[in-house]
């Protein structure tokens, strides 16, 4: 056995580590038997494990939909405080966040120091401008394509977009809403045109009536 043991007995020993490379470290012929039970949280929440991927379970709801990312993270929709439409990225390991809107506003200001803005943009619309209360399958096949075109950046892009478009969806699933996803175009287009910062982006319309909402969103004619 070459792997260093975190703990150690005389008949019982425990390996902490990526299985995938400790498991290659094994001798040969050493094991007698393999048992499995551990948490491996891939189930709730929505998803479930199905043929060594993450797959939805949200069955009879063909709006709920999931994304697998190019870092073995998922992305889903699940219940949170006020509805069903809460956005999620889960690891391998089970672990769940919200992802902020902060956070792609931040990846998209660092995509301005190598791109266009203009093209940034209109990438954006483009995803924006297919996005309903339906979660499509085929847009973010959309957001696939667009991604490659960041070359290097390209798994950043697909995250970043396939978190907006899932956010815009939540938005327009949103109880009496007067805006819908045109709030997150607010926000890209504050961050983009205006010089605002990733924070004031993500913030500055929290507690803000519609209509005034809306007026900005009238102002940049969208």
């Amino acid at each position: 056995m070459k792997s260093k043991y975190y703990y150690d007995k005389e008949n019982f020993k425990l390996i902490l580590g990526d299985s995938l490379k400790e498991l290659k470290k094994i001798e040969p012929k050493s094991i007698d038997m393999i048992f499995a039970d551990p948490p491996y949280f891939l189930s709730g929440d929505g998803i479930t494990c199905s043929g060594g991927k993450m797959k939805s379970v949200n069955k009879g709801d063909l709006k709920m939909g999931l994304i697998n990312l190019d870092n073995g993270n998922v992305l889903y929709f699940a219940e949170g405080r006020f509805d069903k439409w809460c956005v999620y990225e889960k690891n391998s390991y089970g672990k769940r966040k919200k992802p902020r809107d902060v956070e792609c506003f931040t990846e998209l200001l660092k995509l301005t120091n190598y791109f266009k803005r203009d093209d940034i943009y209109n990438d954006y619309i483009s995803i924006y401008d297919l996005t309903t209360k339906n979660f499509d399958n085929n847009v973010v096949d959309v957001i696939k394509k667009i991604s490659l075109k960041y070359g290097e950046f390209k798994s950043e892009v697909f995250r970043t977009f396939s978190i907006l478009y899932m956010a815009m969806i939540a938005e327009e699933n949103k109880a009496n809403t007067k805006v819908g996803r045109r709030i997150k175009r607010v926000g890209v287009y504050y961050l983009l045109f205006k010089d605002k910062s990733p924070e004031f982006c993500a913030n500055f319309m929290k507690k803000m009536p519609w209509y005034e909402i809306d007026k900005l969103c009238k102002e940049g004619g969208f």
